[in-house]
């Protein structure tokens, strides 16, 4: 797994926000975006996007282009779509290499994706 959060040439060196899942209106990954910016003000972070939209989903595609186009010009902002399910979704989804989150972080963020 730490092969795929830190491949060669990618630094480890600020926290990641991170989104998994399809690009699609009601995720709001540019809501997720305009986040990262308020927070990207008093922190230095990255935020990783993972996901893309289905080729047969029109909205799903624009949305994807336009979210390409909001991390265009940010260096810590980096969008990773993948068709379908992939290892790295998987290994994304199931807990970061090195989380320091607590135990009452993880399970907050567990009955926020429940809701």
């Amino acid at each position: 797994m730490a092969a795929i959060w830190r491949p060669p040439g990618r630094a480890a060196d600020k926290p990641i926000l991170l989104q998994v899942g399809r690009f699609d209106r009601f995720k709001d990954p540019l809501g997720v975006i305009e986040a990262y910016r308020l927070v990207k003000r008093q922190h230095d972070c990255r935020l990783v996007l993972v996901g893309g939209a289905e080729s047969d989903d029109p909205e799903g595609v624009e949305l994807s282009a336009e979210v390409r186009e909001a991390a265009s010009h940010d260096p810590d902002l980096h969008v990773l779509e993948l068709p379908g399910e992939h290892v790295e979704v998987n290994a994304l989804s199931a807990r970061p290499p090195s989380s320091s989150r607590s135990r009452r972080a993880r399970a907050s963020s567990r009955v926020a994706e429940a809701m």
